[in-house]
């Protein structure tokens, strides 16, 4: 099997103290997720991912949403951002302060990634056929 084109993202994530679990979903609906916390398994994770593209597309069309989100809970934080060429990479997080960094720097990397060539699946939702989509400069927190 072809190994996901950010697969040394996400070992990279890895090394960062702080996250419990990181996902990237292609436009092509294929899905890599690493977990390190057993409170966060791989296929609940994969799940997520495929529902987090849906909210992240509704919000986009309801001009509500950017091309990152953060969502706050009691005992971590959810952070995703959105490629241009329609990938989503998520991370999970402890609630930390001092994470900000590390989830800037995996962004950045994520984001200046040499775009990935997806071969469209047939039946695929509109957000994975938007690789031409402008992209958003907007944050919804």
């Amino acid at each position: 099997m072809k190994e996901h084109p950010f697969q040394g993202w996400l070992e990279k994530a890895a090394k960062h103290s702080g996250i419990l679990a990181c996902g990237v979903r292609l436009a092509n609906q294929s899905i890599a997720v690493k977990s390190f916390d057993q409170g966060l398994p791989e296929a609940r994770l994969k799940d997520f991912l495929q529902c987090l593209t849906e909210v992240a597309f509704g919000l986009r069309n309801s001009q509500l949403g950017g091309s990152r989100l953060r969502w706050v809970f009691e005992h971590g934080q959810l952070y995703s951002v959105r490629r241009q060429d329609g990938a989503l990479a998520v991370l999970a997080m402890r609630k930390d302060h001092n994470a900000t960094p590390a989830i800037e720097e995996l962004f950045a990397e994520f984001l200046a990634t040499v775009r990935v060539e997806p071969e469209i699946l047939a039946g695929s939702p509109p957000e994975a056929a938007e690789l031409g989509a402008a992209p958003d400069s907007g944050t919804v927190e």
